[in-house]
């Protein structure tokens, strides 16, 4: 039987086009070498014939369309909120067949403040927030909670996160959201900081059903910056909540997020629970990472996958979709 060819598009944190006066951390979603080969092994031990894209934008080169069943694309690129998109837009404009989220989906979960809407509106609980463009907006804004966080409104992998993001005072706010626009060039998230226990889980979708994996306690005690997420992944042991319906309440809520964002194949949500067991959405990621030592295999692995099971299912899902 014939290998299905997966056109596999990623970026290469190497060959990031870092410009002059732009942080250190603005590269962190583009992937390491080590990664890439990891998938690009996955994939083959998995049973599929993979053909090396790289940059999504060698698809526009019809002597590469021509080699390709479906595209896997891990691709983040550049820019706005958009930049995930770039992959499966090209897709969609040639009729390729491809994994994961559509266009619309990535750019909306990208952008922090449009998910909290989209949650909001299923009457799942968010932390307060507001949206800041420039800092004269500051002035209508009263800081009657204890600490708030800002972050970069579109950004990932924790890009534009330190302990100066957390502030007490509007005169802390004004000082790191300046920094903030200034540097990452877009607007910013100031959202209520809930010093309470964080959760990160996965969700698959196979067979028109949506299945909640297992979720995952982040052990992070601070601030989960670049840096932490680099290192956590090596270091970090899993560690899972000891209460079969706080579990269950979590992986609910995970379907009813997936389900409404109209995620495809894969999504990795990550939440803060209080003691009342309140759980309050942070982030979704429909583009998330799929090298086993990140959460999303983990979360994978903790519900009984293994690697190139989960992969199976994810590109199987997938091209059964584009075959209706």
């Amino acid at each position: 039987m014939k290998k299905l060819r997966i056109g596999y598009c990623y970026n290469l944190i190497d060959n990031f086009p870092l410009e002059p006066g732009q942080p250190e951390d603005i590269n962190a979603e583009w992937t390491s070498t080590e990664d890439v080969e990891t998938l690009r092994n996955g994939l083959r031990s998995a049973g599929f014939e993979v053909i090396d894209v790289g940059n999504p934008e060698n698809l526009l080169m019809a002597s590469i369309r021509e080699q390709i069943d479906i595209v896997f694309s891990i691709a983040e690129m550049t820019g706005f909120r958009y930049r995930e998109s770039i992959a499966p837009v090209l897709c969609e404009m040639f009729k390729i067949p491809y994994a994961l989220s559509t266009p619309d989906v990535l750019t909306i979960a990208l952008d922090k403040h449009l998910s909290n809407l989209v949650v909001r509106n299923i009457n799942v609980l968010t932390p307060g927030w507001r949206l800041i463009k420039a800092i004269s907006e500051l002035e209508t804004f009263d800081f009657i909670k204890p600490a708030y966080i800002l972050k970069p409104v579109a950004e990932g992998s924790s890009i534009g996160i330190s302990n100066e993001s957390i502030v007490h005072s509007k005169q802390e706010a004004i000082e790191r959201i300046g920094y903030l626009l200034k540097v990452y060039k877009q607007p910013v998230l100031l959202q209520e900081f809930l010093n309470v226990t964080e959760v990160t889980i996965g969700v698959i979708e196979s067979e028109n059903k949506i299945q909640a994996l297992s979720p995952l306690i982040v052990s992070n005690k601070g601030i989960s910056d670049v840096q932490y997420k680099r290192n956590s992944a090596i270091t970090d042991k899993c560690i899972f909540i000891n209460n079969e319906s706080l579990v269950k309440k979590v992986q609910d809520t995970a379907v009813l997020i997936f389900a409404e964002f109209g995620c495809r194949d894969t999504a990795r949500i990550d939440f803060k629970i209080d003691a009342n067991e309140n759980i309050y959405f942070i982030e979704i990621n429909p583009l998330t990472d799929y090298t086993p030592r990140k959460d999303f295999c983990k979360s994978a692995f903790a519900s009984g996958l293994g690697y190139e099971q989960l992969l199976q299912i994810i590109i199987g899902n997938a091209w059964k979709r584009s075959q209706k």
